[in-house]
């Protein structure tokens, strides 16, 4: 929009990509040895909106007044702003709360529990959602906290809400801090890549990891299969390719792999290496809901809502989403426990489906418990 307003609408891979190219740049003109720029770990993000080693504690990233340093809901008038017009935090860093949201290098994760010690990046590169921090100009002040959480699928962007800082990083004696840029799509089986939460690794890593999970793949077993359809699916070891994908989760989904099932349903509920087509994206959502895929189950409670490749039926949408609870999906958790809270009139079940979702860490539950409690 202008050159003082911050990028918006960038998605995870892009944002890594430009990280990349700028450490390509500058290596080539000879000023950066020993160093790669890069998104930051969820960790070293909420560290430097928290002030740093100069942190004073506050609730927004450099005040307990969120007018003071941030544009959100309240104060934006539905646009971004120029960067560095609201007050800095400890560090002098502006807009770390509220303007847009920034990618993060991680996985998102429900809850803390196995969080790296050290700062570094928390990912086995099975998830496709990356964490998001900070809240955008469109938000509400409870999610531009530093302790406020999200996360975004990492091949979509957020128009006018979401996009990236760029973090200098040392590439010595700091390994396991990050992945190295030369490798950014490393979202493939942690159990299948040479390349694992202790390593570096590099292009060659994710090559030999493909060869191995194809070999393997070829001989028949749905969980390589599968795992086959995730190395086409990112570009890791491989050219991306979603066909490919597409084709190796089929593979999986006919032996029954419910994975498999749930991955080809939504090829064909997004039309990616597939003809687009919403009642093939059911059939196959469908057979991994049959199994207890938790995930399936809840996108089968959004079908029957609002009827997509089905016709709309409360009933059995009430039915999918109460066994995806149960199954230990988050989403769902919190979906029923607001359907417990505004259509049943039962405050109890409410409370207890949003305290199963909130010690997920799902941020809306965490609101609703909140408020509960300030009742």
């Amino acid at each position: 929009k202008n050159s003082k307003r911050p990028v918006e609408n960038v998605n995870w891979d892009e944002a890594v990509s430009f990280c990349k190219k700028l450490t390509e740049r500058e290596r080539t003109a000879g000023r950066l040895p020993g160093y790669e720029y890069r998104l930051p770990t969820e960790a070293e993000w909420e560290f430097a909106a928290r002030g740093g080693t100069a942190s004073k504690g506050y609730k927004y990233s450099g005040s307990d007044k969120l007018d003071n340093v941030a544009r959100y809901k309240s104060n934006s008038y539905n646009s971004t702003w120029d960067v560095g017009s609201k007050s800095p935090n400890e560090l002098g860093t502006f807009d770390m709360s509220g303007n847009v949201g920034e990618w993060c290098l991680d996985d998102l994760h429900d809850n803390y529990n196995g969080a790296p010690s050290d700062g570094s990046r928390w990912g086995d590169g099975k998830e496709i959602i990356r964490v998001t921090r900070g809240g955008d100009w469109g938000n509400n002040a409870i999610d531009c906290r530093v302790a406020s959480r999200g996360g975004f699928l990492s091949c979509m962007g957020l128009p006018g809400g979401l996009g990236f800082r760029v973090a200098l990083a040392s590439t010595k004696g700091n390994e396991n801090a990050q992945k190295k840029l030369e490798a950014p799509e490393t979202a493939t089986p942690a159990s299948r890549l040479a390349v694992n939460a202790q390593d570096t690794g590099d292009a060659n890593d994710d090559l030999k990891a493909f060869k191995s999970c194809r070999e393997v793949a070829e001989t028949g077993s749905a969980e390589e299969q599968y795992d086959l359809g995730l190395f086409y699916e990112r570009g890791a070891g491989v050219a991306r390719d979603l066909k490919e994908a597409a084709k190796w989760w089929r593979k999986a989904a006919e032996q029954g792999y419910a994975k498999a099932q749930l991955g080809l349903g939504m090829c064909y509920a997004k039309g990616e290496g597939v003809e687009k087509n919403d009642f093939e994206a059911i059939k196959w959502v469908h057979k991994a809901a049959e199994q207890g895929n938790a995930e399936a189950q809840y996108k089968l409670f959004l079908a029957y809502t609002l009827g997509m490749g089905v016709y709309e039926n409360e009933t059995t949408a009430l039915q999918w989403l109460a066994l995806s609870a149960k199954n230990g999906c988050a989403k769902a958790q919190y979906s029923l426990g607001k359907k417990y809270e505004t259509y049943f009139k039962k405050p109890d079940k409410a409370l207890f489906w949003y305290k199963k979702a909130a010690a997920q860490g799902d941020d809306e539950a965490l609101k609703k418990i909140d408020a509960w409690n300030a009742k």
